[in-house]
């Protein structure tokens, strides 16, 4: 499981509401909670995996930020859900945070995608 420090990511909400040139990144953690909320139909989970899809392309911190996690020990990011959770529900979570570090990142408010991530266990 990825945990990230909870300063950060309040910060990080916060200056997506607030910064105008960020509504777009606002629009995408918008996108991904209702996505979040529907995971439930089959047609839901098609939408969640093409968002997902969209929003990885558009946000090279995503993946960085999963192969951060990754190589500070034995476990995989995947495993930041809990098991019984579909994969298309952790991927939109690493999503959401990995955009949340994109945020800290251009706002300079981190420098690196390590101080985003307090601990992974």
């Amino acid at each position: 499981m990825i945990h990230f420090n909870p300063n950060l990511v309040s910060q990080a909400i916060k200056i997506a509401h607030e910064a105008q040139e960020l509504s777009d990144v606002l629009n995408d953690l918008n996108r991904i909670n209702a996505a979040l909320s529907a995971v439930t139909s089959i047609e839901n989970l098609i939408r969640a995996r093409m968002l997902d899809k969209e929003l990885r392309e558009k946000y090279s911190t995503i993946n960085k930020t999963v192969e951060i996690a990754n190589s500070f020990s034995g476990v995989t990011a995947n495993s930041q859900s809990r098991s019984s959770d579909l994969p298309e529900y952790a991927n939109l979570k690493q999503d959401y945070f990995g955009i949340l570090c994109y945020v800290l990142l251009k706002k300079e408010i981190t420098t690196s995608i390590e101080q985003f991530i307090e601990k992974v266990d």
